[in-house]
């Protein structure tokens, strides 16, 4: 279930009864789906890798789970998408995502085998749930009628 191997060729026979290959294509979890389905096996792994991440490479998914906070204050407000409320509520939203990067500073500290960066990669690889949740909640508040 975790990753499906190189491509398949096997022998198809067609309608005339002579053979051909075919090549199935394939596909692998993404590394935030693989962590939904199997989260310590999927970060130990993760963890084993080294990666060399940028700082900018490594606020990409805390600024993608603000931008996604504001896009549901924005939903919950005005049961469309606006700027002003999208950018009031990533705004807004950062001041959670910077508490949560300062408390993994202070935990990472002690850990020498791990980037600072690339933790803060690992630690919101794990926001597929919450992100998964924060869709459903946007998605019935906008087609929710007004009162």
């Amino acid at each position: 279930m975790n990753s499906v191997g190189p491509a398949a060729s096997t022998e198809v026979q067609t309608q005339h009864g002579s053979n051909r290959s075919a090549t199935h294509p394939t596909w692998e979890w993404s590394r935030e789906v693989k962590i939904m389905l199997h989260p310590a096996a999927s970060y130990e792994q993760l963890a084993g890798v080294s990666a060399s991440e940028t700082r900018i490479a490594a606020l990409r998914r805390p600024l993608f789970v603000a931008f996604l906070l504001g896009c549901m204050v924005s939903l919950i407000a005005s049961q469309r998408l606006t700027f002003r409320h999208v950018a009031g509520g990533a705004i807004s939203a950062s001041c959670i995502l910077v508490g949560q990067i300062a408390a993994l500073a202070v935990l990472c500290g002690r850990e020498r085998g791990l980037s600072f960066w690339r933790a803060i990669d690992l630690f919101f690889m794990g926001y597929g749930p919450w992100s998964l949740w924060i869709l459903g909640v946007s998605a019935i508040w906008a087609f929710a009628s007004p009162m």
